[in-house]
């Protein structure tokens, strides 16, 4: 059962959308082709802007894909700047047959920051990423000083965060009596270390960024991480970090005055922390 369960984590149902049967209001989307830094092939969709503004990167949670954050893409679209969102890989149409819950993903956004700034020529670049991509966001930041402003829903402490989750729920007894199989598990299917890049280590890593930490309030626990760890971001004169509670992540669809709130929040932070000039 323990095995069926890591099974199912590290191999989440593929929803693949098609710009072909999107809204009239999206028909200027771009569908292209991405190469993470391991040469994993990534599906993507590119929404341009107005020329000479940044560039802005969105990146998926897990079991989700590009198309659930188009409404966020066209927000940001509509500030002015030109947007990049990928499958990361194991998702939509992208390539990869297991998800390294934000580990193996650093590649994969290194890729589509280096995509963006292929085409920013020189101007600075943001990055939004909700759960494993948020937590794929921090690592890969950290080696592009380009990235100016990040936008970080739900953010994952570490790999093993969304494993144990998934596999035990709430079940705190057995995460703790069992998680060091799961964990052993996950080295099994990915020969890789699930704990090996820690997005909690790598916060105090970005200072001079703007970081914007959002909490899901729907899950205190996860909030509660989020508030010691957005304590950890060096505050800067030029730069700051917040966190603000949300009563929804971006994982999802939202609806109504759940989705307006949430798309100026994250829109008007970037909008307000990448110059325009």
């Amino acid at each position: 059962m323990l095995a069926w369960k890591v099974h199912g984590v590290l191999h989440p149902p593929r929803r693949v959308e098609s710009a072909g049967i999107l809204n009239d209001a999206v028909l200027a989307i771009e569908e292209v082709r991405v190469e993470a830094t391991d040469g994993t092939a990534l599906a993507a969709y590119v929404l341009v802007g107005e020329p000479d503004l940044p560039w802005v990167v969105l990146c998926h949670d897990l079991g989700s894909n590009k198309g659930e954050l188009l409404p966020l893409g066209l927000a940001i679209q509509e500030a002015g700047f030109s947007v990049v969102m990928i499958d990361l890989r194991a998702h939509g149409a992208s390539d990869g047959g297991v998800s390294g819950l934000g580990v193996a993903e650093k590649a994969d956004v290194l890729g589509a920051i280096d995509f963006a700034r292929a085409r920013a020529a020189g101007r600075p670049i943001g990055v939004f990423g909700v759960g494993i991509g948020a937590h794929a966001a921090v690592l890969a930041s950290i080696e592009r000083p380009e990235v100016r402003a990040l936008v970080l829903d739900g953010l994952y402490p570490d790999g093993a965060y969304p494993l144990l989750h998934g596999v035990f729920g709430d079940w705190d007894l057995g995460s703790r009596a069992f998680g060091f199989a799961a964990r052993a598990m996950y080295e099994a299917v990915t020969r890789d270390q699930v704990e090996r890049q820690r997005a909690s280590d790598a916060l105090p890593r970005l200072a001079g960024r703007h970081v914007l930490l959002l909490a899901p309030a729907s899950d205190p626990r996860l909030a509660d991480r989020l508030e010691l760890m957005v304590g950890t971001i060096p505050v800067t004169n030029d730069a700051d970090g917040n966190l603000v509670m949300l009563p929804a992540t971006g994982g999802g669809r939202l609806y109504g005055e759940a989705s307006t709130r949430y798309l100026e929040e994250v829109a008007g932070f970037l909008a307000s922390r990448l110059p325009r000039t």
